[in-house]
């Protein structure tokens, strides 16, 4: 009878480590998982700070193109840059000082 209390007792002592090495065991897998959990919400709020930028970036130059296809545009580039005139106008050309 002795001897059934002590196996009785050594069982219920594996046993009670035994799950407490689970529970240790779940417990690191869970807490493994909120950090990663974590760090792809971090990852993909910095994505989508991208490609919000990307997207202003998009826009604009939707915006130029558009803008350049103007002949607006294109007659200020060709007197701003190349300085072309119209005909019957005259071109001044004003050197800074040598």
């Amino acid at each position: 009878m002795q001897n059934n209390r002590v196996k009785r007792r050594v069982t219920g002592r594996f046993f009670a480590f035994l799950l407490s090495l689970v529970v240790l065991y779940a417990g690191a897998l869970l807490f493994k998982q909120f950090r990663l959990i974590r760090d792809l919400k971090e990852e993909q709020e910095k994505l989508i700070g991208q490609m919000q930028e990307t997207e202003m970036e998009r826009d604009k130059l939707k915006y130029l193109i558009q803008t350049a296809q103007t002949d607006a545009y294109i007659e200020s580039v060709a007197r701003d840059k190349l300085g072309w005139v119209k005909p019957g106008e005259t071109r001044y050309v004003i050197r800074g000082g040598e």
